[in-house]
């Protein structure tokens, strides 16, 4: 029993139990999407993604292609679904307390945002962890029909207070 013992601590010594990065990394980190920018239906989505390290040491992120962060709409739509990606190895180093941004612009000819609530999901490519959030899309500006003139009209001294019509 005491060799048996024996065996498996330098077993353990010189073949320590090998943790995945993702395992590891997915507890440290934190990511989340702030928005930038949309302006209604047919226009494109302007968002950044953001992975934050608050432990006291660097974070290396090793991805296999240039593809860093993906992301889902809906789950109807899949940013990296309809591309090839070369094999090239990209990394990205988070320095301690501190974060990384990915800019994204998601073009409405992809995929076009109907007015209405959405689901965005980014995921850190390689990585088990990803973030969601739920947007909603407003209605694009309605035009008047040819030929209709809108006209406001205001007193002098409302316009001398600054107040809206």
């Amino acid at each position: 029993m005491r060799t048996k013992l024996l065996l498996l601590l330098l077993a353990l010594l010189i073949f320590p139990p090998i943790l995945h990065a993702e395992d590891v990394i997915a507890h440290k980190l934190d990511m989340f999407i702030m928005f930038t920018g949309i302006t209604g239906s047919g226009e494109d989505l302007i968002f950044e993604v953001v992975v934050f390290n608050p432990n006291d040491e660097e974070v290396v992120l090793t991805f296999g292609s240039p593809l860093q962060i993906d992301y889902t709409i809906d789950d109807s739509y899949r940013y990296s679904s309809a591309r090839i990606f070369p094999a090239v190895v990209t990394s990205v180093t988070i320095p301690a307390h501190n974060q990384h941004e990915w800019r994204i612009q998601h073009e409405s000819k992809e995929y076009e945002l109907q007015p209405g609530f959405h689901r965005l999901t980014a995921l850190l490519t390689g990585y088990q962890l990803n973030t969601s959030i739920e947007f909603s899309v407003p209605e694009k500006d309605k035009t008047l029909p040819e030929g209709v003139v809108l006209s406001l009209a205001m007193s002098k001294e409302s316009y001398a207070r600054n107040e809206q019509p």
